[in-house]
């Protein structure tokens, strides 16, 4: 039995470490925010992201702090974020299969949730991200094993290094906290122990307590006790809700991912000790409805939850073979099937794996050539007293670390949190709304927007550009590149995203006469373009300025 077990942990290891370095071209632009706040926080300019400006945006305290003590080191950030994030999905891999053979009664049967976790694709997507997903899943699914553990040997060893993992999960993203209180009610009603309540109380009063200082810091420090980016993404009221409902029904029915969610509740149903564990997943489905669910691709903000549907669902096929089936042989038959499910979804996993998500590899080279060049261009040309108006907050501003960035979507800036939350305008949000409601709310919000756009009087602002999957729009854009106007043309203000930058940069308002000065392409249908307020000093235009970034690569 141990070498047949020896052979299964083998086996996901080499399927872990295969599928992972098949995302080895991915990192997220988010994972920059992080990179700029820890290089701001190495350089002794505090937790911001533009000095003596105290905006929490990034929103994982320990993932920054540790990135924080790598640029003290003197390392590649965003590669050590990477990194890191790779090595901690290993390990929540690792904690994954201790508690399925916590859950699982059959000493072989663990390795079939395993594996279909470790083929997920999201998965292996955000383990090479960049981002925290991977540390708050390990310290998640590392928190159940423990819980599990105490349960059953009450070692005291078990229970403080529990606790321990507890105040790490909630100072890394906030949703640790109803983890932690799921699990305080699991022990409160299954542990029968001795020095029960005082165990339990431990625990959730070490981890309360924590989170009570961390909230006061937050307080303090930012001057509020949410994070930023609550109010940037939280506008929208029952329209946001609508639209997580929405996504939830997409993600179940991307890749029959519907199976497992189904499988997870129909758990609940068994008078099972681990019944109560397993309202972690209606706990993460309404969680994600409330937060309008994630504009991040493949499910990211799901995925702490997906382990337990698959394990949960096959917690329900054993427990359905035992009600079943007494005979050993039809109890193998049914076994075999439930081996079948994990071949099936494997297929499926991969098979969607290199129709969808192989695009995903060409994703660094694409934001070096585009947010990275920007950010240097910006970086030699801006003064201290200019400003620069930005929609992707992450890498473009990482590169030019001591220029004042101001991001318009509000991840990074409260002013412009403070607008879309007030107005309920949150574009991503809108597609349920009436249009007379939507109008209405968009009028308030983009009157605003204007407002502090006037009183900011950016010199330089960065715009995006999407178009049609078309060749005639591509070869006019590749044009006004290469023949750079005086003045945006409609054409390009007509395919400025979010609303031209929340109405700021239409063809109506007088902000169309900033000056193309940058043109870059982050891929055939997706576009870059630096503008420069009139009557400034002069910069590089057009083909200079690629001569100079040309230059600058080869210093």
């Amino acid at each position: 039995m141990k070498r047949i077990e020896f052979w299964l942990y083998l086996a996901l290891a080499a399927l872990f470490v295969n599928i992972a370095t098949g995302y080895v071209g991915f990192l997220q632009d988010d994972a920059y925010i992080f990179a700029r706040y820890a290089q701001n926080l190495a350089d002794g300019k505090g937790f911001v992201y533009n000095a003596g400006e105290y905006t929490e945006g990034a929103t994982s305290l320990l993932w920054t702090l540790m990135a924080a003590v790598a640029a003290k080191a003197g390392a590649d950030i965003p590669l050590f974020l990477k990194y890191a994030g790779l090595f901690f999905s290993a390990l929540w891999l690792v904690a994954f299969i201790q508690v399925c053979r916590q859950w699982i009664e059959d000493r072989l049967l663990w390795f079939l949730p395993a594996l279909v976790f470790v083929s997920f694709p999201a998965f292996g997507l955000w383990a090479q991200a960049g981002l925290e997903t991977g540390m708050f899943g390990f310290l998640m699914m590392t928190a159940f094993y423990l819980t599990e553990a105490f349960r059953r040997h009450a070692k005291k060893s078990t229970l403080i290094l529990l606790t321990v993992v507890s105040v790490g999960l909630i100072l890394t993203r906030p949703e640790g906290l109803p983890v932690i209180l799921l699990l305080a009610f699991y022990l409160t009603l299954s542990y029968t122990g001795e020095k029960k309540y005082q165990s339990i109380a431990l625990f959730l009063g070490t981890s309360l307590a924590i989170l009570a200082a961390f909230t006061l810091f937050r307080y303090l420090y930012f001057g509020d006790l949410v994070p930023n980016t609550y109010y940037a993404k939280g506008g929208g009221g029952y329209y946001l809700r609508r639209l997580g409902l929405g996504r939830v029904r997409y993600f179940s029915e991307t890749n029959w991912n519907g199976f497992f969610l189904a499988g997870s509740l129909l758990a609940l149903l068994f008078k099972s000790k681990f019944r109560i564990l397993l309202l972690v997943v209606p706990m993460w489905i309404v969680y994600f409805i409330n937060s309008g669910g994630d504009i991040l691709p493949e499910h990211r903000l799901l995925l702490p939850a997906v382990p337990f549907m698959i394990l949960g669902t096959f917690y329900f096929l054993e427990k359905i073979r035992e009600l079943a089936y007494s005979s050993y042989t039809r109890s193998r038959i049914f076994t075999w099937g439930m081996v079948l499910i994990a071949a099936l979804f494997l297929f499926k996993y991969y098979d969607y794996y290199q129709k969808e998500l192989i695009a995903f590899n060409t994703v660094i080279p694409a934001l070096e050539g585009a947010h990275g060049d920007i950010g240097r261009y910006l970086d030699s040309t801006m003064t201290e007293q200019d400003k620069a108006i930005i929609t992707d907050a992450g890498m473009t501003a990482y590169y030019a670390q001591d220029k004042y960035m101001v991001d318009w979507l509000g991840l990074c800036d409260k002013r412009v949190a403070q607008i879309i939350y007030t107005s309920g305008y949150n574009e991503w949000t809108m597609q349920y709304c009436p249009e007379e409601e939507k109008e209405k709310r968009k009028q308030t919000c983009f009157k605003a927007m204007n407002e502090y756009f006037e009183e900011l009087s950016p010199r330089f602002a960065v715009l995006n550009l999407y178009l049609n999957k078309d060749s005639s729009e591509v070869y006019e854009m590749r044009n006004f590149r290469d023949n750079l106007p005086d003045t945006l043309t409609p054409f390009t203000l007509g395919r400025v995203s979010f609303g031209g930058y929340f109405g700021v940069f239409t063809e109506e308002n007088k902000a169309r006469n900033y000056k193309p000065v940058l043109v870059k392409e982050y891929n055939p249908f997706f576009w870059m373009i630096v503008i420069e307020k009139p009557g400034e000093q002069k910069s590089l235009p057009g083909k200079e300025a690629l001569t100079w970034l040309q230059g600058e690569r080869e210093d």
